[in-house]
């Protein structure tokens, strides 16, 4: 009766400690699994920063600033305009503006953007596809009717389309 007492409670101490244990072992690996989806989560909001921030010369003598929030144009013997961007979609190059309230024309109203793929040295192409419209999503629903092929000659509704250098 001793040894079965003995090893009664021997197994059953030893199987508080592999519970124990195994507990543990599962206690860090959430512990690491939750670290894996913090790392994911920051690599998804940096991969969906608009891919055309910075500081450009357009073809027509002007300056273009896009940030993650505006989209500021400046060409002499004209007034500035700082339009707010709403949203914009990397993977489509698309961006829907908003133009400031005191903008001369289409005050407030929102325009839609699309833009070719940046190259090597970070030079692209944009067209307005649709201007003035009364809402984001009136917008973001018109037909985009660019046609991209050769963007230096034409293709943006009857012009050709605007040229983004960067500026150091």
């Amino acid at each position: 009766m001793f040894s079965h007492t003995f090893f009664s409670r021997s197994t059953h101490a030893l199987r508080t400690r592999q519970i124990t244990l195994l507990l543990a072992l599962l206690a860090s690996l959430s512990l690491v699994a939750c670290a894996d989806d913090d790392a994911s989560t920051d690599t998804e909001e940096v991969s969906t920063a608009l891919e055309i921030i910075g500081t450009y010369a357009n073809g027509f003598g002007g300056t273009e600033t896009i940030t993650e929030a505006t989209w500021k144009t400046e060409s002499d013997g004209f007034p500035t305009i700082l339009a707010k961007i709403d949203s914009f979609d990397n993977g489509e190059n698309v961006a829907i503006t908003q133009n400031p309230s005191d903008a001369e024309f289409s005050p407030d109203a929102f325009n839609k953007i699309v833009w070719t793929e940046p190259d090597t040295s970070g030079e692209f192409y944009y067209c307005t596809v649709a201007f003035g419209l009364a809402s984001a999503e009136e917008a973001a629903a018109s037909e985009d009717v660019s046609d991209a092929s050769d963007p230096a000659s034409g293709g943006c509704t009857g012009f050709s389309w605007t040229v983004m250098t960067p500026q150091g």
